[in-house]
Order: C-alpha cells, then structure tokens, then sequence
C-alpha cells in the first residue's frame, strides 16, 4: 500500500532503506525527544524488522510508512499509525525525520496524509499524538494539523515519563472533516 501527498510517497519500508536510516537514526538528536532508547544500527535492524513483520502481515491495526519526497526517491522519516482500541477506533500516530530535512514541510505533509488515512481508509474516531513537552516543532506541527492538546488522554495512549513531561493531543474524525474542509 502506498499514500502520495503532493511531494512525498509514503511507501512500505525496505530492506534498502536500513542503511539510511541507520545514518539520521544514529544520532542522539534526532532521538532525544522519542520514547526509545540509545539507538544503534543494532536497535535499528529490530524496528526494522518489527515493522516489516507488520507489513507482511498486511495489518491495518500497526502501519508504518517511509517518508520519500518523490524528487529523490530516498527516505527522510517514518510515520506510523497504531490502533490501540478496535472496538472505539482509537488510534495513535507518531513521527520521525531525519534533522537535516526538516523545515521543509514534509513532516507536516505526511502527517497530515496519515491522519486522512486513518480517518478515511480506516474509520477512526479519534487519532492521538503524545510529545515532549520540550519538543516545540513537534507540537507545533499537531496544532498546525487541527490536533488539540487534552488533559485527560485515555488510559492506554503510553505517556513517556508520565503527563509532566509529555503533553497529549487529539483530533477526531468530525474535527478532521471540518478542518480539511476549511
């Protein structure tokens, strides 16, 4: 399965892309603000595999798409959805990019398709982000997207270090619809 944007193809990812990824995911800050440990090219190869077990396993519940800008064809990030409750179609999204590509807008633009796709392609009702309270460009983003930061996120949606580090933010699926009619 592939999503496009207007200049990214989010895509399944690759064999081809660990060594890229092992290059931008390597560096203690591109990870500073994410809920994972040190990373290496070890750590890397098992989310690499953890995710492409996802994809040939064709599930719907755990998604994780590279982020190519279709000039280059070459991936600068991840993003990923999670369904975290089925039976209310909750969801949770997360993000990375490489440092050198940023404040270009291909985050926003990702994002923003993954969110149409969780809401469109499978029926969400609310998709959830949590941040780093000191990640500034990181909610930033989720604000710009419509998401609204929330005091009482539910109980499953996995806060880092507990709610006085990290700050949660919704959007639901009538929200969605009425921002991207706007």
């Amino acid at each position: 399965m592939r999503l496009e944007t207007e200049r990214l193809t989010l895509r399944p990812l690759r064999d081809e892309d660990l060594p890229r990824i092992i290059e931008y995911g390597t560096k203690p800050e591109f990870y500073r603000y994410l809920p994972i440990e040190t990373q290496t090219a070890d750590t890397i190869r098992a989310f690499m595999k953890e995710r492409m077990a996802d994809q040939r396993a064709k599930s719907r519940t755990r998604v994780t798409f590279a982020v190519v800008p279709t000039e280059t064809d070459e991936i600068i990030g991840t993003v990923r959805l999670g369904v975290f409750d089925e039976e209310n179609g909750l969801a949770d999204i997360g993000y990375a990019m490489d440092l050198t590509c940023q404040g270009e807008g291909y985050m926003t633009e990702a994002v923003r398709r993954m969110i149409a796709f969780g809401f469109i392609d499978l029926s969400l009702t609310v998709i959830w982000a949590t941040v780093d309270k000191e990640n500034t460009k990181s909610w930033k983003l989720l604000e710009r997207l419509g998401l609204k930061r929330s005091l009482t996120p539910p109980d499953a949606l996995r806060i880092v270090g507990g709610p006085e580090n990290d700050y949660a933010y919704q959007i639901s699926a009538d929200n969605f619809r009425t921002t991207a009619q706007a």
